[in-house]
């Protein structure tokens, strides 16, 4: 059997090498991709862990308020448990009635604060 001589022309031979140039850009951007997900899903995760470290930081901050927030609520009602005194004087009973409503509204504003704990 004899020799095969192949005998490319020019052009085949740079459109040979062009392909094998585009190959290895299409691999690249391939790996670049890759790369890019890995990063993404990387931070989706530490995104998540984060979200999960602050809720448990709220929760517990929350947690640590609750007996402030009682100790107000429990305030408000034992200043709307104490018995006015019976005034003698008409200046007295004016003073009175004015303090009823003042006390409703400060009342009202510690439970606002209070459930805002």
């Amino acid at each position: 059997m004899g020799k095969v001589q192949l005998e490319l022309s020019e052009d085949t031979l740079k459109e040979f090498f062009d392909l094998g140039a585009q190959i290895k850009k299409l691999e690249k951007r391939k790996k670049e991709i890759k790369e890019a997900e890995d990063r993404a899903a990387a931070k989706a995760i530490q995104d998540e862990k984060d979200r999960i470290a602050k809720e448990e930081k709220d929760k517990k901050r929350k947690a640590a308020r609750l007996p402030d927030k009682e100790r107000l609520l429990n305030l408000g009602i034992l200043m709307l448990q104490v018995p006015f005194p019976e005034m003698k004087t008409e200046e007295g009973q004016s003073a009175l009635e004015w303090f009823g409503p003042e006390l409703m509204k400060l009342v009202k504003e510690l439970k606002k604060k209070a459930e805002a704990l």
